[in-house]
């Protein structure tokens, strides 16, 4: 075996123990846990995060979600990936959930920034993130909430007319592995521009959840 692979190996073993060795409640392994492992191995939050589940320890922030999900379960959260199409009043509801749950990567597209009547009712929205992209300030709250997590946004309409490169890059970059794409802000002509990017996205399923008129849309 390689020398470099036998330091991996040996470095993995020593995190495993070092986590172990740290777990409470039998298998419980807390966020300070992380946050010390992460500055000692120099390794991010997710890769630990991943190295916990597929060592049959269980994150302790995911405890009250464990009897639904079990390991497996919350490892395959780990490592899918959602794309979430409008992040205002029910999308930023959406994303704040899959950040909590412990879905690994997001991909956020909204155009749009908070303005004062999104206050009433928008959960991203405060006095602090009026003028504000949407998407970025997902991804800024997502991170504080949940480190392990990963996500991408675009500020521009998922559109014909507005599909950049950018766009279909960064789209594009998470194909083949896209597991799901909820659509928060849709029109008919959305859906089929969605249907027809689901077809590179070979695993993807498709959650339209404000149009149920179109449900024989396919």
């Amino acid at each position: 075996m390689p020398r470099f692979e036998k330091k991996v190996l040996f470095s993995c073993s020593c995190l495993v123990d070092f986590l172990r060795g740290a777990a409470v409640e039998g298998d419980l392994i807390p966020l300070k846990v992380y946050e010390r492992a992460a500055h000692k191995f120099s390794l991010t939050f997710r890769e630990i995060e991943e190295l916990i589940l597929e060592n049959d320890l269980y994150p302790l922030r995911y405890q009250r979600q464990r009897n639904i999900f079990g390991t497996q379960g919350q490892l395959r959260l780990l490592r899918s990936r959602v794309v979430v199409v409008g992040c205002g009043g029910l999308g930023g509801n959406i994303v704040e959930m899959l950040v909590r749950l412990g879905v690994g990567c997001l991909l956020v597209i909204d155009p749009d920034f908070f303005v004062e009547s999104n206050l009433n009712r928008q959960l991203l929205a405060t006095t602090a993130t009026l003028g504000r992209y949407k998407a970025e300030v997902a991804r800024e709250r997502s991170t504080i909430i949940n480190p392990a997590v990963t996500v991408e946004v675009l500020n521009q309409s998922f559109l014909s007319e507005n599909l950049s490169t950018e766009t279909s890059t960064s789209a594009n970059n998470l194909a083949p592995t896209v597991n799901v794409v909820a659509a928060l802000q849709v029109s008919a002509g959305l859906l089929y521009l969605l249907d027809d990017q689901l077809q590179n996205w070979s695993s993807g399923c498709f959650i339209d959840l404000l149009t149920p008129e179109l449900e024989s849309w396919s």
